[in-house]
């Protein structure tokens, strides 16, 4: 309260505005100080989101790495069929280039059985009392169902609910007098192949009750001949046959097999090594706008932010050796990416050959895929296996960006250099303020003197004026 009322009174005295003359005294030391610290602050900011934008650019270049480190990436195929509705044919990555011919002999089926007829779907069977049915399925008599409710609709209810593995529905035949019949599916396969037998509680058969009185289709397994080999499958999706190929057996085309032709997709191959080379320039185009000049525009945070940045220098140079250093994994003929066409020009730029590159492809495939994933999928980023190019980046970018990578560590050195200047500048307010506190008590001390001097001038000024006219008799 005493300040505010010293404050209050400043100027009354001299007439001058000692209050503003007081805070420009404080500004002109506070101010070059509190700018360099928040410049300091403004600096590490920038350095933090030059950070963010660094693992950013690496993330990118160990994604595109990540779709060329295991066997499976190089297997892609494609498939020439000449019977698409005999037979489907689609690759996995596991897919070997070659050619095959399939017949098929026979489809896999499941038996299929009609009952008889009936009036409605609620006619009374047994009497109306309860009974039992047992399905042999595959030779393997299953537990008795109860039919509670003795009617089709409570045959078909029953056998449903037990989930034995026949299924059960009732079909309108649309016939006149007896349109309802139950159809019984068992499981595809000769093994699916079923039976039943009906208990009325006295060990009878239930009468009016005939499950196959139409045999509409046999349970069977599938026939095809693989290249000439005859072999059976319980279904009619073969996927352990042609390596990598996955087979839909649609009909049957016995006598005229398909010709199915696997071709390595060495397309998405080269998409995949180009868009590695990209990763690189961009991030190398990245890396030369964080290191270069300070762009002038203040919404630009990123241009300059780690220049002269010793840890950046040395990644750049890891990530260049990550490309242009041999494989850890050589192939017989080929021992680096530079094998399949990549080049470096003067400007750091870095290009790919498409002409090595395809002649790599079609005349030393294995050895390329050994160069970059070592000819194995779900490798681990832990352990000092040699991994192969891509491998080898991925874990190499990942000790580089993780939480307690060299990028994550030097951007928390900046944060706590942040936390730092600020606590430096708390400080600088802080005295500043007493500053102002003392520069003000000053000159209200001033200020008390300069009224007390005036006040005497004015006294002085009338006595002698008041001497005078006695003196004058005016």
């Amino acid at each position: 309260m005493a300040s505010a009322d010293i404050i209050g009174a400043l100027g009354a005295g001299s007439g001058v505005d000692v209050k503003a003359l007081a805070q420009s005294l404080v500004d002109v030391e506070k101010m070059p100080r509190e700018e360099a610290i928040n410049t300091k602050i403004n600096d590490q900011e920038r350095r933090i989101a030059g950070y963010s934008a660094l693992m950013l650019s690496l993330e990118t270049v160990k994604t595109a790495f990540q779709k060329l480190n295991d066997l499976n990436d190089f297997n892609a195929g494609t498939v020439n069929n000449s019977a698409p509705t005999v037979v489907g044919a689609v690759t996995t990555s596991a897919a070997v280039p070659g050619r095959h011919t399939i017949e098929v002999i026979q489809l896999a089926a499941a038996q299929r059985d009609a009952s008889n007829a009936f009036a409605s779907k609620t006619a009374e069977l047994n009497g109306g009392a309860p009974f039992n049915l047992t399905l042999t399925i595959g030779g393997t008599a299953q537990t008795p169902v109860s039919v509670d409710t003795a009617t089709p609709q409570g045959v078909v209810d029953a056998i449903n609910a037990a989930k034995q593995g026949v299924t059960a529905q009732i079909i309108d035949t649309g016939d006149a007098s007896a349109p309802y019949k139950i159809l019984l599916s068992g499981p595809i396969g000769a093994s699916g192949a079923f039976s039943y037998a009906s208990d009325d509680g006295s060990g009878s058969p239930v009468t009016g009750l005939d499950l196959a009185a139409d045999a509409l289709k046999t349970a069977s397994n599938a026939t095809v001949k693989v290249d000439g080999l005859t072999v059976t499958r319980s279904s009619n999706a073969v996927d352990d046959v042609i390596p990598g190929v996955y087979l839909d057996l649609l009909s049957t085309n016995a006598g005229s097999p398909a010709d199915i032709r696997v071709t390595r997709d060495t397309a998405s191959i080269k998409e995949n090594l180009q868009a590695v080379v990209k990763a690189y320039n961009d991030a190398v185009n990245d890396i030369g706008i964080l290191t270069g000049a300070r762009s002038e525009d203040p919404e630009d945070i990123y241009s300059g932010s780690l220049k002269g940045d010793s840890t950046v220098r040395l990644i750049k140079t890891r990530l260049r050796e990550m490309f242009v250093g041999d494989s850890s994994t050589p192939g017989a003929t080929l021992t680096a990416f530079r094998d399949l066409g990549l080049d470096l020009d003067r400007t750091g730029v870095m290009s790919l050959n498409e002409t090595s590159l395809d002649s790599a492809l079609a005349n030393n495939f294995d050895d390329v895929v050994t160069l970059f994933s070592a000819g194995t999928n779900n490798q681990s980023e832990f352990g000092t296996a040699s991994r192969g190019i891509a491998g080898d980046a991925v874990k190499a970018i990942n000790d580089l960006i993780s939480s307690r990578g060299t990028i994550m560590t030097q951007s928390e050195g900046s944060q706590t250099r942040i936390d730092e200047y600020k606590v430096k500048l708390e400080a600088l307010n802080t005295r500043m303020e007493a500053l102002l506190l003392r520069y003000t008590k000053q000159f209200g001390i001033m200020e008390t003197m300069v009224g007390q001097s005036n006040a005497l001038r004015e006294s002085l000024t009338a006595t002698f004026d008041g001497m005078m006219a006695m003196y004058t008799k005016k």
